[in-house]
């Protein structure tokens, strides 16, 4: 049987590391700014919860229209934990003002409805995410 020459690839470990060089060193975020909100994007569905902090600060603070729908949806994320949860509705209370009333409009409606839902979690983050 012939070897492989092939280099196995693995994004996961590749995208890890690299945010976390962004996550420490913002004078390198801001020097990669594009590539790195692509590549912190990415970096949300794998991060722990320390990382995950850091990339949404720097996502929440540089990139906002971008980082607004990730952060949401960590917000509903039932696998997500607690900590992660409320950093996630915090920094929506912060970014939702801040963004033009047509971008921030559909995902206040849908907090606002949110604030209904049977689940008590989804309702303490949804309150919080409003400022409330």
């Amino acid at each position: 049987m012939k070897e492989s020459n092939v280099i196995p690839f693995d994004s996961k470990n590749r995208i890890m590391e690299k945010a976390g060089l962004y996550a420490d060193s913002a004078e390198l975020f801001l020097e990669e700014k594009d590539t790195a909100v692509s590549l912190l994007l990415k970096a949300l569905k794998y991060a722990d919860t320390d990382l995950l902090q850091k990339i949404i600060m720097l996502l929440s603070n540089f990139a906002p229209q971008d980082a607004v729908q990730p952060i949401f949806d960590i917000l509903h994320d039932s696998s997500r934990d607690d900590h992660a949860r409320h950093l996630a509705s915090v920094q929506l209370s912060h970014i939702l003002p801040a963004l033009p009333e047509p971008e921030s409009e559909p995902l206040t409606d849908i907090l606002l409805k949110d604030l209904g839902d049977p689940d008590p979690e989804i309702r303490m983050y949804a309150a919080s995410a409003l400022g409330w």
